[in-house]
């Protein structure tokens, strides 16, 4: 037999949340540089992508249209959690919805 087996723990790193400026004329947005988004604040960029379009988005426009680099699964999330919410409208167009702000 050999000696005792060893477990390692290996710890999360800690991250804090926040919205930073990102300067003038520029809505404060949580930028993701290490750290958590506050809560919601994807929802917020989501959403505020979508009131500056002048057309109802697929996720595959939203997602090009955020900053940083978001899956496509990701925003396919918020924009369903944002639809259940009622604070989304959604239409099909081709495989895919295509939403809008109410």
């Amino acid at each position: 037999m050999t000696g005792p087996a060893h477990v390692v723990i290996a710890s999360w790193p800690s991250y804090t949340g926040g919205t930073e400026d990102m300067g003038a004329g520029t809505p404060a947005t949580a930028v993701r540089r290490g750290r958590r988004r506050a809560s919601g604040a994807l929802e917020c960029e989501v959403l505020a992508t979508l009131r500056r379009a002048d057309t109802p988005l697929t996720p595959r426009e939203v997602q090009e249209r955020l900053p940083g680099a978001l899956t496509y699964c990701t925003v396919v999330i918020i924009l369903r959690r944002l639809h259940g919410k009622r604070v989304l409208t959604r239409t099909p167009r081709g495989r895919a919805y295509a939403y809008a702000a109410v």
